[in-house]
């Protein structure tokens, strides 16, 4: 799964202009953001009739809920398998975190345990880049949180 997220994340980064804003405001503090996402990259439905298609709330948010689940299942875990999969889709997310991100630079592939340094910083790199794609959707859409944004600023 990690691989899909990985591949999708690089095909809708560069195809939206909003994607090159990194940060956002969130009650005078600067955050960072994640990629917004469409429905799929051939997408041409605009919300009005056909041109380019936007990104969209759900599936930005789905990215999100993700990392969350993620974090979670791997929470309830004595131990799990850190995938190279997942390793390259946490290098590529890193620069959009803020903090101590090299402990995740510096992760391989191999079993982690409960307790370990390394449990408890996945974990928490887990939360935190869910949260960049849930500050992404709430850039653009407010209080209220409708199917789709528009792609340029």
């Amino acid at each position: 799964m990690a691989s899909t997220v990985l591949a999708i994340l690089r095909r809708f980064e560069h195809m939206y202009d909003i994607n090159q804003v990194a940060y956002t405001d969130i009650n005078g503090i600067s955050v960072p953001i994640g990629v917004a996402v469409g429905r799929y990259p051939e997408d041409v439905y605009n919300g009005v009739g056909t041109s380019l298609g936007n990104p969209w709330s759900l599936v930005t948010s789905a990215l999100a809920e993700y990392h969350y689940r993620l974090a979670l299942a791997y929470a309830d875990m004595e131990y799990f398998v850190v995938s190279s999969e997942l390793i390259s889709l946490l290098n590529w997310t890193a620069p959009y975190i803020r903090g101590n991100t090299e402990q995740i630079y510096s992760l391989q592939a191999k079993l982690v345990y409960k307790g370990d340094r390394e449990f408890r910083g996945l974990l928490s790199y887990l939360l935190a880049a869910g949260d960049l794609y849930m500050a992404r959707v709430a850039r653009h859409t407010g209080r209220i949180v409708d199917d789709a944004y528009f792609r340029v600023h």
